[in-house]
Formats: structure tokens, sequence, C-alpha cells
């Protein structure tokens, strides 16, 4: 078990100085695709907490809402926007670089930590800082979570599941066909290596869903799982977050290497501004012999605590203690779980008011008080 961590989302929806080619994606519909993105990443204990009342800011900014990854020192602008909310994942929500027509891609790119990069896909600069996605509903769609999970796990260190920063099999320009022969001439030249984007053992080398659909299947999501290339197997994971298949997802894929590649990412300091009020918390526990289940949560805020708790309740565990602090301007909650089926609530926050009429009515539905905290501003 790692520390779990809560990376809070600061979201820029953009326009243009005279309100033109403005953002119309929802906040309520972002913080959806946000939700669902930290149950993808729930395997690699991180969390991504956005408040639509505290971390939704509209701005109109015909500059910004142009950004687009092409020319050069792109990224100044934005990295200097980025940089006014340290402790946080900015993500801008914009149209793009041409006047009539939205963007149609999402981009984000790791940080330049000292690993080792695929020769296929260079580093454009040392700290790209932000996630730069789509404002506007009709591209939002339903796979907006996937796609926010993908550009999300470049911005935390890792490189695609295919060797380029596009799809191998694509022209590069948008009104010229597909060259699958692309990818065939680089399993001649260099085998199944040279199909390996992120130079990671754990994931399969990848030839693109171009490829698939030209050669393989025009189903990309249930054609074949394997097939040969000049004689040389391939089986690209269409579940796993890092490649284009996002189509055909959820189910949403994280190798244990690519956990890994974030986890150590969040530790540079290009990244590592996301997590200082959870690594500054300091931790304590008093064990004793036991079989039965149990779990431990630790150091999240109090929506996170609370689904949690939700969650193991139904698998029957019981929160036997509770802690909470503050590390930042967050208050942070952690909590001790044992097995059990008996009725058990839970009450956070209220005054004495409010608290004692909760221990009121709950005694008499035939609970009792097991365990209770006081805190607050002028409490130590």
């Amino acid at each position: 078990m790692s520390q779990m961590y809560t990376i809070h989302i600061h979201a820029i929806p953009l326009a243009d100085d005279d309100g033109k080619r403005g953002n119309t994606i929802t906040k309520e519909k972002f913080d959806e695709a946000v939700q669902k993105v930290s149950e993808y990443f729930a395997p690699a204990d991180l969390r991504f907490a956005f408040d639509p009342g505290k971390d939704w800011h509209p701005r109109k900014d015909t500059s910004l809402n142009g950004l687009h990854n092409g020319g050069s020192k792109w990224w100044e602008e934005a990295n200097g926007v980025a940089a006014e909310h340290r402790g946080k994942l900015v993500i801008f929500l914009r149209w793009g670089k041409d006047q009539e027509k939205p963007a149609d891609n999402w981009f984000a790119y790791p940080p330049n930590t000292g690993q080792k990069v695929p020769a296929r896909a260079a580093l454009l600069t040392d700290n790209v800082d932000f996630v730069a996605i789509t404002n506007q509903d009709t591209k939002f769609g339903g796979s907006a979570a996937s796609y926010l999970a993908h550009e999300i796990g470049h911005y935390l260190g890792l490189f695609h599941t295919q060797p380029t920063w596009g799809d191998p099999a694509s022209s590069g320009k948008s009104d010229d066909p597909p060259k699958p022969e692309k990818v065939i001439e680089i399993v001649k030249s260099e085998g199944a290596a040279g199909l390996d984007g992120d130079l990671l053992s754990d994931t399969a080398p990848d030839p693109g869903p171009i490829y698939y659909q030209k050669k393989v299947s025009a189903d990309l999501c249930k054609g074949p799982a394997s097939f040969k290339i000049e004689g040389v197997n391939f089986k690209p994971d269409r579940q796993n977050f890092m490649s284009y298949y996002q189509g055909c997802q959820p189910p949403v894929v994280m190798s244990p290497q690519q956990i890994a590649v974030m986890r150590k990412t969040l530790g540079h300091e290009f990244r590592s501004h996301l997590i200082a009020a959870s690594k500054g918390a300091r931790y304590l526990g008093v064990f004793r012999a036991g079989t039965d289940a149990h779990a431990l949560w630790a150091g999240d805020d109090w929506d996170g605590f609370k689904a949690k708790w939700e969650e193991l309740s139904g698998k029957g565990l019981r929160l036997i203690d509770l802690e909470t602090y503050v590390v930042g301007n967050t208050r942070r909650y952690t909590g001790v779980f044992r097995a059990g089926t008996d009725a058990h609530a839970l009450w956070v926050g209220d005054d004495w008011d409010g608290f004692k009429a909760k221990w009121e009515e709950l005694s008499g539905k035939g609970l009792r008080l097991i365990d209770m905290k006081v805190y607050g501003p002028n409490v130590s």
C-alpha cells in the first residue's frame, strides 16, 4: 500500500476577449468526468478533487483560448498562468488555433525528470505544467473521462503505448490518407521493439488504431485481440489508458510500471507541488494480533473519505477509529476499519447542539457512540 494522494484540479474554461469561441462544457459535466478519472486512478492510490463551486474559473483571454501545441515556445504563456496556482493541476478548456473550427486534440506532456525518452516521442521542453482539452461540449462526449485520464497520465510522466506522439500510421495531415505501411516499415527494421511506445516491459507494443482498422479489423474494439505484422505477433492492450483506444474503454487499465512512473514523477520538483501538503503529514499507529478483514484509508479530504467509508461499509467493514487534521488549507481524514456486520453511523463536523441532537437521534435507534474527536479553529 502506498500513501494516497489527492490532487486538486483548477479548471479554466476559456473564451475570447469578446466572448466568442466560448466554453460550452458545464462544470457539472466536467465534474462527472473528474470523478470517473478518480475511479480509474484508484490502483495508483491517486484521487483527483474538483469542487464545481470553488475550482471552476471562467476567463476571457483570446490568446490562451487559441492555445495549441505548435510553434515556438507555445507553452510559455499557459505555464505562466499555471504557476499562479501552485499546488493544483491546471486544466485549460480552450478552443484552439483555428478561428472557425474548434481543435480536436487534447494534450499534455511528461516533465523532464531524467527518465529515458522514447526515440519517436521527444520532449518539447522540460516542463509543460498544464493539461489542455476542448472547451466544446460536442467534443467532450461519453469518452471524456478516458481522454482526460490519458492526458493526466502524460502530465504525470507517461508516454503512449504506441511509439509516437500521434498515431504511427497517421500521415500527419488531416486531409491526407493514413499510411499503415509506415508501421510495417518500423516492424521490418526494428521488430516488435519499434512499436514499444513507452519503454515499459509490462505494456505491450502497439501499432495504433489506424493500422488495426486498416489491416486487422474495422471493428476496433471487438476484432481479434492478437495479430501478426511481418510475422511478428502483436497484442496491444485496448484497455490501457495510455493507448489510443479510448473508444474501447472503460474498463480502463494501468500497469504496475505505469503506476510506478507516475508516483515517481510526483516526487520530482516539476510535480511535487501537487502533493506537498499530503507529504507533510506524519502517521503513528498501534497494532495487535488479528485475523479479521481490515482496511486503512489515510489523508483524504472529506468527500473522498466519505466515499471510501460508504464503499467499505458495503463490503462489511466498520470504522473503528477516525483522526482529522489540517494540512495546508485542507482538512484531512484518516480511518481504521475492521470487519463487522452491525448497524453503524458516522457524523462529522457539527457544532455541539447539532451533534447532541444527532447523538440523541441515533441513541434512540440503538446506536452507541464509540469514538469522538473535537476539533476546530480555536481548539488545540
